[in-house]
């Protein structure tokens, strides 16, 4: 075997520029050689373009998941928008009632004359300013607002 290379060692042919590897089988080339592949590599190959149908289902199913989320989401935002844009037309509204109703208690004062109620009173209902005995002083306890009553007063 002098005249063949060692194992291992680069051979070029003539006429052929692709550089093969000598090991222990025959010298073909690259593209040759896988073309001869084993029946192990047809089983693999097989098994690798077959479709995994768990896998199709659980891809299915998170994108579902991802879509449905999605939808919800922009459901909700809606809600809540329409929400808010009440609220704030409710805010308004409450805005221009508490405004009519402060200008119509500033009309009502400004129309009560103390002096013409206390005329009216004492001249045609007959009505009369109350005595010393006749007015009770009770005392509210601290915090309260009111006093309770649990009996008549005398």
């Amino acid at each position: 075997m002098a005249g063949s290379p060692a194992p291992g060692t680069r051979v070029y042919h003539a006429g052929n520029p692709a550089v093969t590897r000598q090991t222990g089988r025959s010298a073909k080339p690259l593209y040759e050689r896988r073309k001869t592949a084993g029946p192990q590599a047809g089983r693999n190959q097989a098994r690798i373009l077959r479709i995994n149908w768990v896998f199709v289902f659980i891809l299915i199913l998170a994108v579902s998941i991802v879509i449905w989320c999605c939808f919800n989401y922009l459901r909700l935002r809606l809600i809540y928008t329409t929400v808010l844009r009440e609220a704030q037309a409710k805010e308004s509204e409450i805005a221009k009632l508490k405004e009519y109703n402060d200008a119509y208690y500033a009309e009502v004062i400004s129309s009560t004359d103390l002096e013409q109620i206390s005329k009216i009173a004492t001249e045609k209902l007959g009505m009369h300013p109350p005595t010393d005995d006749q007015i009770r002083i009770y005392t509210v306890a601290e915090g309260g607002s009111y006093v309770r009553q649990y009996q008549d007063l005398p």
